[in-house]
């Protein structure tokens, strides 16, 4: 029998109704916005889990830089203790979706609307994925809800650098495949601009994520006789097409992934990192979670949810079943292989792939169940391709079975056992309701069948899944006043001292953990969030102008990391250093939250509200400090281990060799006169009697750079944290610049590429209008 596909046997031989494709256009659309309605009309707010003190912040950074109040984006010495923020990605800052939220609207207003462009364009992509290989309409709308509506997809919907970046996913699958059709110059470059945005966009997992799925697809042309064929007679133009694709897309993305590239080398992972949860769930546990939706939102078992949904997960299933043609089947070898991956130890595919490193780069995740984010996009498109098989009145099947197992008798047969096998894996307290799409849908497929109206069955199967998304998985999130949002009592009265930029924040009383894994839907989310507020947390304060240790992103610098134990250890009483010797004093953390009274000396309550205390640090010394003795020591940890011992009078720098200044023995301590001071450069006036060190309590990062008299000198990384220049006897003037070179080169190289790329793209646009080449104006421009 002939296959599904409409490439070598077309399936699909007539056109769908402009009708079709716009309804179902506009379905999506309403379902979406009803999502996101309270952001939309009345400018409320999501505020669980990273919501807002993650994605709002970063939002409100953006428009700061944009409107001229935030100096840059580089870097950031509020954050971490200096931190090189555009590096980590995670703000997005060039995804078009956040500059324009940030450009068009107040961010408290703009993050809901960029949730709901997120969530929208990303179904969209879903939905171009399924027409670009001539899928149905309402197939595509099925396979776009399945995915927007999985139980992984809404459970990120809160970040919006994962959800930022799950719209330029669907796009490049879709572009991929387009370009997979008819591989041409013109359709790489429309490859690689998605796969760059991606990359722009801040989450990199789902960046792996697709090269993983993408090598799925080509795989699969491999191994099928189909796809040999396909890759004889394309060979030349996919080679070289291909080649030019990931060139192209690696110089537009050089400019965030070159400075993503040495931040990683210089992060706490940059050996890799564990994974604390892995082999906690057994296959079972994933099986539950890609079958079954609990919209209770109250987790009642050891389950990582994935797509969530019985009728996509039978769907598919049959899409199996029944014939495929080669692009099929390399969706679904992407998403098997994803699939799998998520599932960590529990599946034998990523221990081999794990173990053995068969896959680079996922040594780098605490966890690997983002891979579900892509792959349930493999699920969507095999259950889209069983609705377009099932709209046949002939439905294919494999060769091999009995010929009395006609097409109707085998869907049956996998039906019912996939129903029957589903309840084994049916967790204790989740609805049977689970049950009743897959049911209606069953009844309305029998019903079509029976009165020869199979051509109804996507679009019946897309109206269930449609009513399975609008009843049961919209009202999940609670919705906030922007009130709630507002600036914790504890930054104000900071704010109140004229001294605060000297010195840091600490949150280390847990109410990030309390706030971040509340329910949705928790009555008492507000409050929890308040309390974290006013706990000092990181990014609310940023924003305001208020400098913190620590930070809510995930890669912190490795000289950061190594402090968390010895914070604990000093506020806790079990640190045997002494007040200025200590950690929270050599890096000025003036204010911390913390939960009872710590132990350590020289810490008074300064704040109280929402049941969350603020202490105060007599012994947190400035940011900006002189000295007249330094020694030296190999790395941070050495630093460390004398900074903690040692005097508290001599500054310990990291140096191979390094001579240290003597004590001044005459004359007055040094006078420093600052003449600027901000994120990118520091200058001071210096008038001492003999040399010295002038140290900033601003971590040492690549770029930065010293001069003293206008002449280049050694800046060096000091006290952990820090960095310290060496400077003369008598006057001298002191710089301390950021020029971060990895950012400039790679900003240069992809904003020449953007030119060439566009100025190629508007030739291309011409001279398909003037040739009119295709029967649809297409053209494939060499």
């Amino acid at each position: 029998m002939s296959s599904c596909s409409i490439l070598v046997n077309p399936l699909v031989q007539w056109r769908y109704s402009r009708l079709s494709e716009c309804s179902a256009v506009l379905l999506y659309l309403a379902l979406v916005s009803y999502f996101w309605w309270p952001s939309l009309w009345d400018g409320q707010l999501i505020i669980h889990a990273d919501s807002a003190h993650h994605g709002l912040s970063l939002l409100q950074m953006l428009q700061q830089w944009l409107q001229g109040s935030r100096e840059t984006l580089l870097w950031s010495s509020d954050i971490y203790g200096g931190h090189p923020l555009f590096a980590e990605s995670q703000g997005g800052f060039l995804n078009p979706l956040n500059l324009l939220a940030a450009l068009l609207f107040e961010p408290l207003y703009g993050v809901g609307v960029l949730h709901w462009a997120d969530m929208l364009l990303a179904g969209y992509g879903v939905y171009a994925l399924c027409r670009v290989i001539h899928l149905s309409p309402w197939a595509a709308l099925f396979a776009s809800i399945a995915v927007s509506y999985s139980t992984v997809w809404i459970a990120v919907q809160y970040n919006t650098s994962v959800a930022g970046s799950l719209v330029w996913t669907t796009w490049t699958l879709a572009a991929a495949q387009y370009w997979l059709n008819r591989p041409c110059a013109l359709r790489a470059v429309l490859m690689a601009i998605p796969a760059t945005l991606l990359v722009y966009s801040g989450y990199p997992h789902l960046a792996h994520g697709v090269a993983i799925y993408l090598a799925g697809q080509l795989l699969a042309l491999l191994l099928m006789a189909e796809g040999r064929a396909l890759l004889s007679q394309r060979f030349r133009a996919l080679l070289l097409t291909g080649i030019g694709a990931v060139v192209l897309a690696l110089l537009l993305s050089a400019v965030q992934l070159l400075p993503l590239v040495e931040l990683v080398t210089q992060s706490g992972r940059n050996a890799g990192t564990a994974m604390p949860f892995a082999g906690m769930l057994s296959a079972g546990s994933y099986i539950s979670g890609m079958l079954f939706f609990d919209w209770s939102l109250v987790p009642k078992h050891l389950i990582v949810g994935s797509q969530g949904s019985l009728l996509v997960c039978l769907l598919a299933l049959l899409g199996v079943c029944l014939r495929m043609p080669v692009f099929i089947v390399g969706h679904a070898m992407g998403g098997f292989l994803l699939m799998n991956l998520g599932m960590e130890y529990a599946s034998p595919l990523f221990t081999l792939a794990y173990d053995y490193h068969l896959i680079p780069g996922l040594h780098g995740y605490r966890a690997m169940h983002p891979f579900f984010l892509v792959g349930v996009v493999g699920l969507a498109v095999l259950a889209a391709h069983a609705l377009t098989c099932l709209a046949r009145r002939d439905w294919p099947v494999f060769g091999w079975l009995p010929r009395w197992m006609t097409g109707r008798r085998w869907v049956a047969l996998v039906t019912v056992v996939v129903l029957v096998g589903s309840y084994g894996f049916f967790p204790e307290g989740y609805s049977r309701l689970n049950y009743a799409f897959v049911l209606v849908l069953l009844a309305t497929v029998l019903g079509l069948a029976l009165a020869s109206r199979e051509h109804l069955i996507p679009l019946a199967a897309a109206l269930v899944i449609l009513a399975d998304a609008l009843f049961v998985r919209s009202d999940l999130f609670g919705f906030h006043e922007p009130e709630s949002v507002a600036q914790a009592g504890v930054i104000g009265a900071i704010l109140q001292d004229p001294d605060h930029r000297l010195y840091r924040t600490a949150t280390k009383n847990g109410a990030g953990g309390s706030h971040v894994f509340a329910s949705p839907i928790d009555k008492d989310l507000a409050g929890k969030y308040r309390q974290y507020l006013e706990s000092l947390s990181p990014f609310p304060g940023v924003v305001d102008g208020v400098a913190s240790i620590d930070g809510v992103l995930a890669l912190a610098l490795e000289r950061r990391t190594v402090l968390e134990s010895h914070i604990e250890a000093e506020l806790k009483g079990t640190s045997t250093s002494q007040p200025s010797q200590r950690v929270i004093d050599q890096l000025g953390l003036r204010y911390i939250a913390f939960q009872g009274q710590p132990a350590a000396t020289g810490l008074g309550l300064y704040y109280e509200d929402s049941g969350s205390q603020v202490y105060r640090n007599e012994f947190a010394l400035s940011k900006y400090r002189v000295y007249t003795s330094a020694e030296a020591r190999k790395d941070a940890r050495q630093v460390l281990s004398a900074m903690t011992e040692g005097d508290p009078q001599v500054l310990y720098v990291e140096a191979s060799v390094s001579e240290p200044a003597v004590a001044c023995r005459q004359g007055d301590s040094p006078q420093v006169q600052w003449r600027e001071q901000s994120d990118l450069r520091y200058v001071a006036e210096i008038n001492s009697a003999c040399m010295g060190w002038l140290y900033v309590a601003d971590a040492y990062y690549p770029g930065w750079q010293a001069r003293v008299d206008g002449q280049k000198v050694d800046l060096y990384p000091a006290q952990v944290l820090g960095k310290a220049v060496r400077f003369p006897a008598g006057n001298s003037v002191v710089e301390i610049e950021y020029r971060p070179l990895s950012f400039y080169i790679s900003a240069v190289l992809s904003g020449f590429a953007w030119l060439v790329v566009l100025a190629w793209l508007g030739f291309a646009a011409v001279t398909i209008r003037r040739r009119k080449i295709g029967d649809q104006g297409e053209s494939c421009v060499a």
